[in-house]
């Protein structure tokens, strides 16, 4: 019984894996318009939240822009590659 459940999850997995490495070969010969601006805003985003970092004497409108868009930046490493 065991090695049937064992067989059958080794079974999905290597299914699951042959789909993703075949969408991802399909989607690097042919990327979208779509996936190549997300990618530069979030970029972006994070060139943002690395800059708020610096020590400087930012002004108050600039460190309240940071506070804002320093949980969508962060929300990007959380996610899966966009690659």
């Amino acid at each position: 019984m065991n090695i049937l459940r064992i067989s059958g999850i080794m079974l999905a997995s290597i299914v699951l894996i042959v789909i993703m490495v075949r969408n991802l070969l399909a989607s690097a010969l042919k990327p979208s318009p779509t996936s190549v601006y997300i990618k530069i805003l979030m970029n972006h985003l994070q060139l943002i939240v690395i800059t708020s970092s610096f020590d400087f004497e930012w002004p108050s409108s600039i460190v309240s822009f940071f506070e804002t868009v320093a949980p969508i930046a962060t929300a990007s490493d959380n996610l899966i590659s966009f690659d």
